[in-house]
């Protein structure tokens, strides 16, 4: 029985989809993982309003690929400590999982994880 558990446990898992989201002023990436392995790009997004961000977000990448979860890279100064850019990204995120919830419900989980800086 717990061989069963964990079959269907690692079944799931493969299934998930997780939309990463690297946000920035002047451009956002986009990356998309099933079951957390082998991201790939998905799409770079110019600069926009945050609304039409979101919506452009929303509906032609979360809906469309059916996404289960969503992470935004939360910039952080290399001592762990939060920037300017941090409450910017902060902001973007809760305005993502307002949008989130109304488009896909409850089930869609939007997160945030500590993202190195890249540039």
């Amino acid at each position: 029985q717990q061989q069963l558990l964990q079959s269907q446990q690692q079944q799931r898992f493969s299934t998930l989809k997780t939309i990463g989201i690297d946000y920035g002023l002047a451009r956002t990436g986009i990356a998309i993982t099933t079951g957390g392995y082998r991201p790939r790009p998905l799409a770079i997004l110019p600069a926009a309003n945050t609304t039409l961000l979101i919506t452009t977000i929303v509906a032609q990448i979360i809906l469309p690929e059916r996404a289960t979860n969503i992470v935004v890279g939360l910039p952080l100064h290399k001592n762990g400590t939060e920037s300017e850019q941090s409450d910017i990204t902060r902001m973007f995120a809760r305005a993502l999982l307002w949008e989130v919830r109304c488009a896909c419900g409850k089930g869609v989980s939007v997160d945030m994880w500590d993202s190195p800086p890249s540039s």
